[in-house]
């Protein structure tokens, strides 16, 4: 092998203008009338031991001297005890090639593939989070004076670590994407571990010929034990709209109809809930391989005005090298039905002869941030 570095001498002049050598070059002239066409010469690339690359074929070898066409250039007489060795073409070309671009952050609302082609994208993350509160901490209510959250020992602030993998696949005409997380949280006051798994599908189709328009579908299912929600579906039918489609800036808006089938604890349990609802993605490429993504999404049911919700975020995410990227993202979460619900506080809690009774603990919102890495394979 030679040296990443080679000296700036005019050796390397001489390996420029020979590999952009017209290819007859390279080659000897055949006899007018030959019965066989001759072999055409091997090209390879002598290397000097003053770091000069010299690509051509030998004519001949003395011994003492290589007789070497260098193309362009001629035929040069080289002595034998300035050559360093020999090198393939090949191996000098891909030396003077810039390495390939790390691929940009991976997104799949609506980033369709160019035509005629169908492209894989596998990403794995880790990343850990801080979330505010889910429940009031303060005074809960002020019949019963000294009854706080904290002394009831209500979950408080939440540190989590989380795993997530991705996986799309994109056409010029539809998206498939695969979304899986598992998140371990650890709870302030209460101090309990818990398993909180989500799992998203999502389903784009390109709408006739136009790049401005598509359907979407998506569901999204999960469990949150902080927050005693056994489970949660939510799945969402719209068009999307690529009001805003440059190399830099995009702006997609999809208007969308909402079904929302849930147990939290609430009125709403085990009820299918139809409803209207909108989402809004907003990038803005601040290099090839780097991007801030905004993402709105808010729902509401149509037979139970309470029901409403709004999920939204704002983050960074960069790729490092192609296959190693990292994100910082800032999340905010409202969920009105969460709000509704009353925390039970057992008999005999703050004192003997205590009475059960119930309180509204819940916060409607949350506020999360998250970081950490991004694996493409």
């Amino acid at each position: 092998m030679f040296p990443k570095t080679l000296s700036l001498v005019p050796g390397v002049l001489t390996v420029a203008l020979a590999f952009a050598a017209p290819a007859h070059a390279f080659a000897q002239t055949a006899p007018a009338a030959s019965a066989q066409p001759a072999e055409a010469p091997k090209q390879i690339v002598l290397r000097l031991k003053d770091n000069t690359l010299l690509m051509g074929h030998i004519v001949r070898e003395d011994a003492d001297v290589i007789v070497f066409s260098a193309g362009a250039l001629g035929e040069l007489t080289v002595k034998k005890a300035d050559v360093e060795g020999q090198l393939e073409p090949a191996t000098v070309a891909a030396a003077f090639q810039a390495p390939a671009p790390p691929a940009p952050p991976p997104s799949n609302l609506g980033a369709f593939a160019p035509a005629g082609k169908v492209v894989y994208t596998r990403v794995l993350g880790a990343q850990g989070t801080y979330v505010t509160s889910p429940y009031v901490l303060g005074e809960l209510d002020p019949r019963y004076p000294g009854l706080t959250g904290a002394a009831l020992r209500l979950p408080g602030v939440v540190y989590s670590v989380q795993s997530q993998l991705s996986l799309y696949r994109t056409s010029d005409r539809d998206i498939v994407s695969f979304d899986a997380s598992m998140t371990y949280a650890y709870a302030d006051n209460a101090g309990e571990q818990a398993d909180n798994p989500r799992v998203s599908l999502g389903y784009n189709r390109r709408i006739g010929s136009n790049d401005k328009f598509y359907g979407l579908a998506r569901h999204t299912w999960y469990r949150d034990g902080v927050r005693k929600i056994d489970f949660s579906n939510q799945t969402i039918l719209g068009v999307g709209i690529k009001t805003i489609n440059t190399p830099k800036v995009k702006l997609d808006l999809v208007p969308a109809l909402s079904m929302q089938y849930d147990k939290k604890g609430t009125s709403f349990d085990e009820e299918v809930l139809l409803g209207g609802g909108a989402m809004e993605v907003f990038q803005v490429m601040l290099t090839p391989v780097s991007m801030i993504e905004q993402k709105i999404t808010a729902y509401r049911a149509f037979n139970e005005s309470r029901y409403y919700g709004i999920e939204s975020s704002v983050g960074f995410k960069g790729m490092v090298t192609k296959k190693i990227g990292f994100n910082i993202t800032w999340a905010y979460n409202l969920d009105n039905s969460i709000g509704l619900r009353e925390s039970p506080i057992p008999a005999n809690t703050l004192f003997p002869g205590q009475a059960a009774f119930n309180v509204f603990a819940n916060k409607r919102s949350q506020s999360t941030i998250s970081s950490g890495l991004l694996i493409t394979f």
